[in-house]
């Protein structure tokens, strides 16, 4: 262990393995390991070194866990999102995140992903460190390790608080001119 700590340690293991996971993405077509200036393959460290700095320069909250729910890495994008540093969510459950009477959803989801299926952008609530709620668009896939075994879930969430926001005004906003419209003021 370095002098960073045990929960830097199993951080970088889960975004290596989260990394892992979208360099398996390399083999579909479109997608290429090239190098930037397009001559050729790139070395599979230089893959997994451009896919981590795109996980880590993020906007959306990027974090792995194991299929029991611990979080395993953790990206910049979801401490600006949630609240959290790495140091205080890996190691932790991830209902942490969610709303208490959404927690029995956790196992449901984590049941699909270990049965090889991908849960796709669905829209939910999550906990933010100072209690918070925010609206996310999520979207959980599994972590295959190097035979392909199914070894956890990464789930990014989009923060989508503003657009809910603009939503629910303008829905305020039609049933006013609505009634207006329809009561002879």
């Amino acid at each position: 262990m370095g002098p960073a700590g045990p929960g830097v340690a199993i951080m970088n293991i889960g975004m290596q393995l989260a990394v892992a996971d979208l360099l398996g993405a390399l083999d579909r077509p479109g997608l290429s390991a090239s190098r930037p200036d397009g001559s050729g393959p790139g070395s599979a460290e230089e893959a997994q070194a451009r896919l981590a700095a795109l996980i880590d320069s993020a906007d959306d909250a990027i974090f792995g866990m194991t299929l029991e729910g611990i979080i395993t890495s953790w990206n910049p994008g979801a401490t600006r999102i949630l609240g959290y540093s790495s140091e205080e969510v890996v190691g932790k459950s991830m209902t942490m995140l969610i709303l208490p009477e959404q927690v029995g959803e956790e196992p449901e989801i984590l049941a699909k992903i270990a049965g090889g299926e991908r849960v796709d952008h669905f829209e939910t609530i999550r906990l933010r460190k100072d209690g918070e709620r925010i609206n996310v668009s999520v979207s959980i896939s599994p972590i295959k390790d190097g035979t392909g075994k199914i070894i956890g879930a990464s789930e990014i969430a989009r923060d989508i608080t503003a657009r809910r926001l603009g939503q629910d005004r303008e829905g305020m906003r039609r049933r006013v001119l609505f009634h207006f419209e329809h009561s002879g003021l």
